[in-house]
């Protein structure tokens, strides 16, 4: 039982912080006025949110793309990454016997792209999006491999020096063999030629990018879509975080679990008392909820 509660709050504390944060996109988007790519353009900050947010969606037009790494897709971004993993036995000195450990390193692995614009017909915005950000990627590859699968025999391990290794069209060079290696390999990408929701800060350019704490999402969804998306997992998780979490508590130890009530209300009276800026938890954290669905529907059409 014990066990169990611990499973359970851990879930739970990690699905209040993951709906934290679709809570944090979702004002993000909330606060960032959807405007034409031209007036975006040309006009900028005057047109623009609190702290230049903005928003636009439109067609991709790019210049210059790239090609993955792996399956040789055009794109404007993409992600991915070669990893290792084996099981290895170690020595525990305290508990003076052998233990099997998992070792996993990263072989490979890049996040690249190209600045783009979009245009929804009013003329081009452009992004700087060369660096990443919040994207909507597209899974080109998953592959998950025995490195005895990939040598054939057991005996390539002791005579190969050096050895090859293709995924997809991407080649790597292993220069230690391990017989019970598996590789774990991904491509992710951003296809041109579609229609995107872009959603950021003006920077100093004039174009649209992420900056502190506001993220440059790029979403193949159009507005009202993504909000509709990131509003549900937010309520989802919310909801479900905050009662994993306590009844998770409860089950490890009611006393460790009145404790944590305890100290939880008496901070929250006292950040009441003297106004300091919290994030209401416990009995506010509904009408916080209910909040955010009214602006949701507000934005969001039916």
């Amino acid at each position: 039982m014990e066990n169990l509660g611990i499973i359970l709050s851990v879930a739970g504390f990690f699905a209040l912080l993951y709906g934290l944060y679709k809570q944090m996109l979702t004002e993000q988007v909330l606060r960032s006025p959807l405007v034409k790519s031209g007036d975006a353009a040309n006009q900028g900050a005057a047109v623009a949110g609190e702290k230049g947010a903005i928003a636009v969606q439109g067609a991709v037009v790019a210049k210059n793309t790239l090609m993955s790494p792996i399956t040789n897709t055009e794109c404007l971004y993409y992600d991915f990454e070669v990893k290792q993993s084996w099981k290895e036995e170690v020595w525990d000195e305290q508990e003076q016997k052998n233990k099997t450990e998992t070792r996993e390193v990263t072989l490979a692995g890049e996040k690249l792209g190209v600045n783009f614009s979009i245009d929804d017909g009013s003329g081009p915005v452009t992004l700087e999006s060369k660096d990443g950000g919040l994207f909507d990627l597209e899974q080109t590859f998953k592959e998950s491999k025995g490195a005895g699968k990939l040598l054939q025999s057991f005996s390539a391990f002791e005579e190969a020096k050096s050895n090859t290794y293709t995924f997809g069209q991407f080649e790597i060079n292993i220069k230690k063999a391990i017989p019970n290696s598996i590789f774990k390999v991904y491509e992710k990408v951003l296809k041109p030629n579609q229609q995107l929701f872009v959603c950021g800060r003006v920077i100093e350019s004039g174009a649209i990018g992420g900056s502190g704490r506001t993220h440059l999402i790029v979403s193949t969804r159009n507005r009202d879509k993504f909000l509709a998306d990131a509003g549900r997992w937010m309520r989802e998780l919310l909801y479900t975080g905050g009662v994993a979490t306590p009844a998770g508590l409860l089950m490890f130890n009611w006393v460790v679990a009145l404790v944590v009530f305890a100290v939880a209300g008496a901070g929250y009276g006292i950040f009441k008392k003297y106004r300091l800026p919290i994030t209401s938890a416990s009995g506010k954290i509904t009408d916080r909820i209910k909040g955010w669905t009214k602006r949701l529907q507000k934005a969001v059409p039916a």
